[in-house]
């Protein structure tokens, strides 16, 4: 089985805390490795003390987490390190009779395409239709990193197969890339489901995360987040209901499944109670058979339980 894994962004996981607090958690659950990119010394104890802060966890934990967060240098050749370190900055556009425009007016790339949607955003958000003064320095350099996490990310994914964590401006600098080449093609992975199927894991601590990692329904239930999200065609909203649709069939499941059965009970236990026999077939079967059942469930169901023991640990007082 190949192994699935994300990217995070240097500037995301250092600026965003809810990411680290929350989404990171997330993608501990929904992928085998997590790679972030790293700039300048690296010091991976540093790096973990800073993702589980203040909470006091164990050298096993230590290590897990260890195996799970991979620098990124450690898993990609150095020639695309090197590609990395290397890309010159680009200018930024400037025309107009006092060089009051900053857009590419025909974008002939899809990093330039990707910028014009991430300064109208910026505008947006600040409420006019046109930045001016200073503040389009700022919108210039937010748009620039924003553009680059995408970058960095197409170079790496041609190396090793990956999904770029992103923020608000990176998703959005990721779908016009795929706009300007591929029409209107979007991509909704499942882990955007997952998280809309939980509330926050930011106060689950990482010790519990990586318990639910350990579990061994988690990629029953990884299997059947991205069901719902292919028979939704990949519709968020649509799929919260095709999973909340699975979520009930199981649990109709899990009660017919226990309802009693009176006259069973009496045969079986007549059968496990029959004196002078030193030891019973009748009970080895019936424990035999209670043991593959149990395994059974566990097989068919375990997603359930496992889905509901997140959003217990993400809700505790629910």
């Amino acid at each position: 089985m190949s192994t699935s894994r994300a990217l995070s962004s240097f500037v995301t996981f250092a600026t965003d805390e809810q990411f680290r607090k929350d989404h990171l958690k997330f993608c501990a659950l929904w992928y085998d490795e997590v790679l972030y990119e790293t700039i300048g010394k690296f010091n991976q104890d540093k790096f973990i003390d800073s993702l589980v802060e203040n909470e006091k966890i164990s050298r096993k934990f230590i290590r897990e987490l260890s195996d799970l967060f991979v620098p990124l240098a450690a898993r990609v050749e150095a020639d695309v390190i090197e590609e990395l370190r290397n890309s010159e900055p680009h200018g930024y556009p400037r025309w107009g009779e006092k060089h009051e425009n900053y857009n590419y007016p025909e974008p002939e790339s899809a990093e330039e395409f990707a910028h014009n949607c991430l300064l109208e955003r910026i505008a947006s958000q600040h409420g006019v239709d046109r930045i001016t003064g200073h503040a389009i320095e700022h919108a210039e350099g937010r748009a620039r990193v924003a553009v680059n996490a995408v970058r960095t990310w197409q170079l790496v994914n041609r190396e090793i197969p990956c999904m770029l964590q992103a923020n608000p401006d990176e998703k959005l600098a990721m779908t016009a890339v795929r706009k300007y080449g591929a029409g209107n093609e979007e991509v909704t992975p499942p882990i955007e489901l997952l998280e809309a199927s939980v509330p926050s894991l930011s106060a689950v601590p990482w010790s519990q995360v990586l318990q639910f990692r350990r579990d061994g329904s988690l990629e029953s239930l990884r299997s059947k987040i991205s069901e719902a999200m292919q028979l939704a065609g990949k519709n968020i909203d649509a799929a919260k209901r095709v999973l909340a649709d699975l979520e009930s069939t199981t649990i109709d499941q899990i009660v017919d499944s226990a309802r009693p059965n009176p006259r069973k009970v009496i045969i079986e236990s007549a059968a496990a109670n029959v004196p002078g026999w030193l030891f019973n077939p009748a009970s080895l079967s019936i424990a035999m058979r209670d043991v593959s059942a149990s395994q059974k469930n566990q097989r068919e169901l375990g997603w359930l339980y496992l889905l509901r023991d997140i959003r217990s640990a993400a809700s505790p007082d629910s």
